[in-house]
Formats: C-alpha cells, structure tokens, sequence
C-alpha cells in the first residue's frame, strides 16, 4: 500500500507540474491505462483525484502511507485546512476505517470538538 499511495502522489505531482499543457490529465490516464492495464484505477476521475491529493498534501511523508487511498479520497474534497488535517490525524491515531472516517466526516466531528 506504501507503494501506491507514493505512486499515487507522484502522479499528482506530475500532473500539477505539467498542467500548463491541455488535456493532460486525459493523456495520463490514457498512458497508465495503455501501460498497466487498470482503466478504473488510472481513469481520468481517478488523475484528477490523483492530483487533488498532491494539492492537499504537497509535500510527501512516509506518515501518508499509513493511510489507504479510500481515506484520501474523502479527505481530498475537505477545503477547509485544519479540518483536512483534523480528519488525517484522528484516522492515522486511531486507526479508522475509511467507512468510520466518513462517518465522523458526516457527523461533523471537528465542528463538535471544535465548540
């Protein structure tokens, strides 16, 4: 898993990097899909997860491979920072399942402990 969620980041991070250059999101989907064979896991929604996740988390840790991408992929649409950050350490320290971390995401954990 720690060697996804690097793979995962580094193709954000490619797609951050080269976003000057149209469709490039749809041009390394179509690569990965071509090269690997995984159309779901490279679909074009999927880059573009890919590339949120390099937005949230632009620098890479070894603490982010203790999560699984299914944790990434509700972090990544929480736009307020401390929130995102709040949700990333409660799953890391006490070991949430992404279905407990959607829960506490919909029962707006961080607003209650925040009162």
């Amino acid at each position: 898993m720690q060697q996804q969620i690097y793979l995962f980041w580094c193709v954000g991070k490619y797609v951050v990097e080269h976003s000057e250059q149209d469709y490039i999101v749809q041009k390394v989907s179509n690569y990965f899909s071509y090269r690997y064979g995984l159309s779901s896991t490279f679909s074009f929604g999927q880059i573009q997860k890919m590339r949120c996740f390099y937005l949230s988390f632009p620098k890479f840790m070894p603490i982010l491979s203790y999560l699984s991408w299914n944790h990434y992929q509700q972090l990544i649409f929480i736009r307020d920072v401390d929130k995102k950050y709040f949700y990333f350490f409660i799953s890391l320290f006490c070991f949430l399942l992404p279905s407990e971390l959607e829960s506490a995401i919909s029962n707006q954990l961080y607003e209650q402990i925040k009162k």
